[in-house]
């Protein structure tokens, strides 16, 4: 890779970047605690700033219809900025979400290759290990792997202990899919794929969040629509035995109580008298009837809305928390975005095989998770989280146009597997 290219540098700064994110999410989670929420997004802000003028080629990208969608949606979130105002940390942290935005456009335009574009989700793979390792060394010694917080590690409404913040879990549910979409469509399981994919899941067990759970099993109904259902189904019976296997063997190591700890949570999802699920539901009622009173918005930096429940300081729904903000019309032009992706894929797949388009088809079931994990979470307006998604609806731009254009280029997320596009 040529070092001088300002491309290059580009797509060193944002994996690098990604890999803090991903597998060492405690920097954010935890190390906000004592340095404040500010400072880490004055990070984020001049990070951004840099890996986007490296990306130089940037506005130089091909107006296609996601882009059109994405320069629409950051007009309205830039309008209400401005109109709202924007001081202090809540301003900062708009003007990282603004940069972040602006990835997408970095990652779609000619300044990244495919090769460049790959190797971000091959990062996102990777760092499934680090974060099970992380959580499982926690969970032995009930002690932080990074000296950042004095606080004690979380217990969740059924009594488990969460012993990696909610960002390892969006990791995990996206290294799952990024594994397991190739897989299925290849028809091939091997012993690294195997250990990866158990390496994700263990990710995914340690931080005990629910809400990726869900946003799992509805990327497997979006594979199954995409790919077909049977199969679909067919392809996940070895992942499955995979799975059981993983867990036999961290059932003897630890002991089988975590294990019925978290099928208690998984059990415990639909129950609306949960603590966790009632005062998200009290939440999302409170604001929405905010943004029923001026559906229009209240401006994107600002967040001056009253909990009648006092714990609460946000919606903890990424979707209500942005049409405050940047009101009705807005939320519909960023969910034109995903929208459109997942349509434009399916319509393509009508007239070709699945197998000749694995990098789009695993973007796709991973943008879907993504979009289920922040129906519970703050994570669009949270920019070391909106990180992925940007990313993803890039690389499934791109992706579009190789299939418009007739090039299929190849998909490589690790050594021992070269998938064919």
């Amino acid at each position: 890779m040529d070092l001088v290219k300002g491309s290059s540098v580009a797509s060193i700064l944002l994996r690098t970047h990604i890999a803090l994110v991903a597998g060492f999410s405690l920097y954010y989670a935890k190390l906000a605690i004592n340095l404040g929420e500010s400072s880490i997004y004055s990070t984020e802000l001049v990070l951004g700033l840099l890996i986007a003028l490296c990306g130089r080629k940037a506005l130089q990208t091909n107006a296609d219809v996601l882009s059109k969608f994405t320069l629409l949606f950051v007009g309205f979130g830039l309008g209400w900025f401005l109109v709202g105002g924007g001081a202090g940390e809540a301003g900062i942290k708009a003007l990282s979400f603004f940069v972040y935005s602006a990835f997408f456009f970095v990652v779609r335009s000619s300044a990244f290759d495919h090769r460049d574009r790959i190797e971000l989700l091959k990062v996102i793979v990777w760092a499934a290990p680090i974060g099970a390792l992380i959580g499982l060394w926690q969970m032995e010694t009930e002690a932080y792997v990074f000296d950042v917080s004095d606080e004690p590690f979380e217990e969740t409404s059924t009594g488990s202990i969460r012993w990696l913040p909610g960002g390892f879990a969006l990791n995990a549910v996206l290294a799952i899919v990024l594994v397991a979409v190739p897989a299925i469509l290849e028809r091939r399981l091997n012993w690294w794929t195997s250990l990866l994919l158990f390496a994700a899941i263990l990710e995914l067990v340690v931080s005990q969040q629910r809400s990726s759970v869900v946003a799992l099993a509805v990327a497997i109904v979006v594979a199954a629509w995409l790919i077909g259902g049977l199969r679909t189904m067919k392809a996940m019976v070895p992942l499955a035995v995979a799975l059981l296997a993983g867990l036999a063997i961290f059932a003897a190591l630890f002991g089988t109580a975590y294990l019925e700890q978290s099928a208690l949570r998984v059990e415990e999802i639909g129950n609306a008298d949960d603590v966790n699920i009632a005062w998200r539901l009290a939440g999302w009622l409170e604001v929405l009837a905010a943004i029923i009173q001026n559906p229009l918005g209240h401006g994107f930096a600002v967040w001056d809305f009253q909990f009648q429940i006092s714990e609460l300081t946000a919606s903890h729904n990424s979707f209500i928390d942005l049409a405050y903000r940047i009101g009705i019309p807005g939320l519909l032009v960023f969910l034109a975005i995903p929208i459109t992706l997942l349509f434009r894929t399916a319509a393509l797949l009508k007239h070709d095989l699945a197998e000749n388009h694995v990098t789009l088809i695993s973007v796709c079931v991973a943008t879907c998770a993504f979009l289920t994990f922040a129906f519970f979470n703050v994570a669009f307006d949270t920019p070391y989280l909106s990180i992925y998604f940007w990313i993803l609806v890039a690389l499934g731009s791109a992706c579009l146009e190789h299939a418009s254009t007739g090039v299929r280029p190849g998909l490589r997320l690790t050594d021992r597997i070269d998938y064919k596009s």
